[in-house]
């Protein structure tokens, strides 16, 4: 509960867009870490006996991946924040870092007509993501609060 919250609202209202983006980006990233630690945590590796293919594949940058790299899918789970018109998005998954790309990961989550499914990604967010939801309303509290008081404001 907030005393003088209007105050507050000035205040907030007059920072940058960027310092309340990045601000919420770090709270954002800090709770999603046990997520992509999980997807990370439960995804698949090939077993190195099937990691000696000739199949090249040439990305758009230019650069060369073979479907021999073995781990790809563990290397390449992280966290991205973006911020939008609408405030802060965050993502928590497989995406391209650096030269390691995991293009494929949906279809080891889902399946191909060839391969059967293998759920990693689904299983491992329904795990982690409620504590991490509960996490970050209370990390998004406790730095209002926090900063509520700064301003003098009698914040509980």
């Amino acid at each position: 509960q907030l005393q003088g919250f209007d105050k507050f609202i000035e205040q907030v209202n007059k920072l940058p867009d960027t310092v309340k983006g990045s601000v919420m980006a770090g709270i954002m990233r800090k709770n999603l870490t046990p997520v992509a630690n999980a997807i990370k945590a439960k995804a698949p590796v090939r077993d190195k006996r099937f990691s000696k293919s000739t199949r090249i594949r040439k990305r758009k940058d230019g650069s060369v991946s073979t479907s021999s790299e073995v781990g790809n899918l563990k290397r390449s789970t992280g966290i991205k924040t973006f911020n939008t018109k609408k405030g802060v998005t965050a993502y928590a998954g497989i995406q391209k870092r650096g030269k390691v790309d995991g293009w494929y990961g949906s279809m080891v989550e889902r399946g191909t007509k060839y391969q059967a499914a293998q759920p990693f990604i689904a299983p491992a967010a329904a795990s982690t993501v409620p504590s991490a939801t509960k996490s970050l309303e209370q990390d998004t509290t406790d730095y209002i609060i926090k900063n509520a008081r700064k301003l003098g404001l009698d914040a509980k």
